[in-house]
């Protein structure tokens, strides 16, 4: 009868079980990020649309009416830093430069931009959390009276541009508290909110034109944002977001 080696068990067998579990769940979790990003992408690039046609829409009127109507041009990152040194690690800054329009038949008095930057995480409920934030900021800036457009901001002519500088700071708990995992590294999902507050001249009434982008690392994944070093502003896009860009009043 011919001879039959007992049976050894492989000991690396466990390791490579482990390793091939371990793998499979990071693969796992970079597809979902990726899935939840590129779904979020898709339901903004929908509402994005139906709000371009409102607001070019509105836009018709305001041209038509004889009052001072301020639109956002574009937004200039002047610098965006996550996790600089002179602050606490991970915090995140933004100072963009707001680039308004008078697209109205009178001369905006006063105007002046106040923003924030929210970092997003992967519950939608995160989106209307911040949409309710920009409504919050915007309804104090309009009651500030040391704010009030007649004493402070920049007037502008019909038809001409002007660039208004403003910067943001996010805390670090709440960068800890939205990082998103993705491939062992920490990322970000920044969006920037705020409002223009203006006068018409001949009125005592307060305007405002609010708007919501999202801040974007050309040839980077989706809309995320690497933790951990300073970005330069070449690299950051603004681009606006599917909802908080109100139509100005």
């Amino acid at each position: 009868m011919p001879y039959t080696p007992p049976y050894r068990r492989n000991p690396d067998k466990p390791k490579h079980d482990r390793f091939d579990k371990i793998t499979l769940a990071v693969a796992i979790v970079g597809v979902t990020v990726i899935a939840i990003s590129a779904g979020i992408s898709a339901w903004q690039a929908i509402v994005f649309t139906r709000q371009q046609a409102v607001m070019q829409a509105q836009l018709s009127v305001m041209e038509a009416q004889n009052r001072p109507w301020l639109a956002i041009d574009h937004i200039e990152p002047e610098s965006v830093f996550v996790g600089v040194d002179f602050r606490q690690d991970g915090a995140v800054g933004v100072s963009p430069n707001i680039v308004v329009k008078n697209v109205g038949q009178a001369v905006g008095t006063g105007a002046f931009v106040e923003t924030r930057v929210f970092a997003v995480g992967n519950r939608i409920g995160d989106l209307y959390e911040i949409v309710m934030a920009e409504n919050d900021l915007c309804d104090i800036v309009r009651a500030q009276t040391f704010r009030d457009p007649k004493y402070l901001g920049d007037a502008i002519f019909p038809g001409a541009e002007t660039t208004l500088p403003d910067n943001s700071w996010t805390e670090i708990n709440i960068v800890r508290k939205k990082a998103i995992q993705f491939q062992g590294k920490k990322y970000l999902r920044l969006l920037l909110v705020g409002c223009v507050d203006y006068q018409f001249y001949v009125s005592p009434q307060r305007h405002q034109t609010r708007f919501m982008y999202s801040i974007k690392l050309k040839g980077g994944i989706d809309d995320l944002i690497p933790i951990g070093s300073n970005i330069s502003s070449s690299q950051i896009t603004f681009a606006p977001f599917s909802a908080g860009n109100g139509y100005a009043d």
